[in-house]
């Protein structure tokens, strides 16, 4: 080992503030460095500056050229602080998935460019690092506080007439044996981790609320640090509650999980559970025991088809009558279910056959109907697997007959006459 060795030991976010506005973002913190002298001599002098703090593509600054930070002197195995503050605010997607891991107390990736120097050492620390904010407070609506401000420490009086005036330097010690460096306590012992159940749906139509609660919490459980695997926000408002409630706005697989801790920031209990986010149900007539969602478990069923993929039925006809329509995919699928869209703002999920029923409304209209089919793997996520089309054209009944190129047709006065001169 050196006689003495500058190195930095801890790098975090002491204090981490963030207002969540839309797509604004404001943010406020402290950034704190922990510097230690591995060595065996005493360093003086040790001082920190932040070249640059900024997200891993360089899109956000967090700090630039910061104000030299002493820390002072250190002796052999000893550590000391320096910290930074910073305040920066905007609307990149960068600097959102940013907030929202912080306020998570998850670990954030960073660029950094530190320099840190004693007597007789300087040393330049730079790459990607991983940084913590132990303790956020985050808000999804409203402006930062004002922060406090600092007590000024009391004047000094005067000392009276007379007396004679302290001594300017402090007397050099006596020259002795060197005392040995302190040693560095060792950390305490982490408690055990427990594992714990989360309590919520499992299956979600995407848009869909849903609330999820940790059923059997440690007894010294203090904070419960919630994430998800698309890094959305806690709609509840404080992710550090036992209660997290969040919406997922694509369909996908997504897996929910918790960190909990004691007071004394150590971790008690961790889980998860994995969400099934499932396209939106439609607003026409589901099946019987659909339920609204997609997922596993649920009716779904096997279609044949060749050739080009198209919708079988009628393409011309009259309003109110309901007429039949049929899926028919360019190949063989197990395991699907159809999204219909009519074209009138009627849409239906059907997962017992490639049949759907439907009257239009309205005469003179001609609807573009679009089947979608869905396969559902093993975990139940549901992939767009083939899209049919077709259209449909209503008319008057009692005004001539529909064809595939227009509306209706009448019959020309030739037709007419035609028809009157043939034989029956």
């Amino acid at each position: 080992m050196p006689a003495n060795a500058l190195r930095v030991k801890k790098r975090e976010f002491s204090t981490y503030e963030a207002v969540v506005n839309g797509q604004t973002v404001q943010m406020r913190g402290e950034y704190q460095v922990t510097v230690q002298n591995a060595g065996l001599l005493r360093v003086p002098s040790v001082s920190v500056s932040v070249n640059q703090l900024s997200l891993p593509n360089g899109s956000v600054t967090i700090l630039e050229d910061t104000d030299i930070k002493s820390i002072g002197t250190l002796g052999g195995g000893q550590t000391g602080k320096a910290k930074f503050e910073f305040q920066i605010s905007g609307s990149s997607q960068a600097l959102r998935q940013f907030a929202g891991t912080a306020c998570q107390g998850n670990e954030s990736t960073l660029t950094t460019e530190e320099t840190y120097s004693g007597i007789l050492l300087a040393a330049v620390a730079s790459g990607e690092i991983k940084i913590n904010s132990p303790s956020p407070s985050c808000r999804s609506s409203g402006e930062l506080p004002e922060p406090p401000e600092e007590p000024q420490p009391p004047e000094e009086p005067e000392p009276p007439a007379g007396e004679p005036e302290p001594p300017a330097d402090e007397p050099e010690p006596p020259a002795g044996d060197p005392q040995p460096p302190e040693q560095p306590q060792p950390d305490p012992e982490p408690p055990d981790t427990q594992q714990v159940n989360i309590s919520g749906p499992t299956s979600l139509s995407a848009g869909q609320e849903a609330t999820y609660q940790v059923t059997n919490p440690p007894n010294e459980a203090s904070e419960y640090n919630w994430q998800n695997s698309a890094d959305v926000f806690d709609l509840s408002g404080d992710s550090r509650d036992n209660e997290y409630t969040v919406s997922f706005d694509n369909d996908s697989l997504q897996r929910i999980s918790v960190d909990i801790r004691d007071s004394g920031g150590f971790q008690i209990g961790q889980g998860e559970i994995d969400v099934d986010v499932q396209p939106p149900s439609g607003n026409g007539e589901d099946d019987e025991n659909d339920g609204g969602q997609t997922g596993p478990g649920q009716d779904r069923f096997d279609i044949s088809g060749s050739g080009e993929p198209e919708i079988e039925g009628e393409t011309t006809g009259v309003p109110v009558a309901s007429y039949t329509f049929t899926a028919n995919p360019s190949t063989d699928y197990d395991d699907v279910y159809l999204e219909w869209d009519m074209g009138d703002g009627t849409t239906y999920t059907r997962r017992d056959g490639p049949d759907v029923e439907h009257a239009f409304d309205e005469a003179d209209e001609t609807y573009t109907i679009t089947a979608q089919l869905y396969n559902v793997g093993t975990a139940g996520r549901a992939t767009a697997i083939e899209t049919m089309t077709t259209t449909f054209t209503t008319f008057d009944g009692r005004r001539g007959t529909a064809s595939q190129d227009s509306a209706f047709s009448i019959p020309s006065m030739d037709e007419a006459a035609e028809n009157k001169s043939r034989d029956y």
